[in-house]
């Protein structure tokens, strides 16, 4: 009798570690979307709220779309106006199969210096450019104001739980930027 009662000791000892190992990726996992997506952020809103800086030239964004941006200011804080692009590559995974394959590089360009590749899990980068009265606007100088949405997800699946979860841990960032110098 002591011998099955050991047994089924055993195994719930091993059933409470495997959840608690499960608890813990799943964590470490989430840990790692938040990080890189609040990393992402800092760097993308400061460099958009720079657009502008110092730059005496009437159009100081040129070039928009949905998902690359090209304008000018002093990005780098030395007093020479720079250029600065991103743009998220929309054909290319970063992961292949089983990994994440709706993650997509974003690419940063200073100047004319190589692309940075910022491989920090977007699924979506997505740009709206907004006038003085925050309406979506194509008119390169009455840009007031950018919106800008990010979906940044894990780059491997963990648990699938339920029959519509995908296993890959996501997050949402969504912000306004209005840079000083778009006045």
């Amino acid at each position: 009798g002591s011998m099955i009662i050991g047994g089924i000791v055993m195994v719930m000892i091993l059933n409470v570690n495997s959840n608690y190992i499960t608890m813990q990726g799943k964590q470490t996992l989430s840990k790692v979307v938040q990080s890189n997506a609040t990393a992402a952020a800092e760097v993308l809103e400061n460099d958009l709220r720079k657009i502008g800086y110092r730059c005496t030239d009437s159009i100081k964004i040129k070039y928009i779309d949905s998902s690359k941006i090209i304008a000018l200011g002093d990005f780098d804080d030395n007093g020479v106006v720079d250029s600065l692009k991103y743009y998220l590559d929309n054909t290319t995974p970063v992961y292949s199969s089983p990994g994440n394959n709706r993650i997509r590089m974003l690419y940063r360009v200073f100047n004319t210096q190589a692309p940075s590749r910022i491989n920090l899990g977007f699924s979506r980068f997505r740009l709206w450019y907004l006038d003085s009265l925050e309406t979506e606007t194509a008119v390169l100088t009455k840009i007031r104001s950018i919106k800008v949405a990010l979906q940044f997800e894990s780059p491997y699946k963990f648990q699938t739980t339920a029959q519509y979860d995908t296993g890959f841990y996501s997050l949402y960032w969504e912000r306004i930027v209005k840079p000083k110098n778009l006045k």
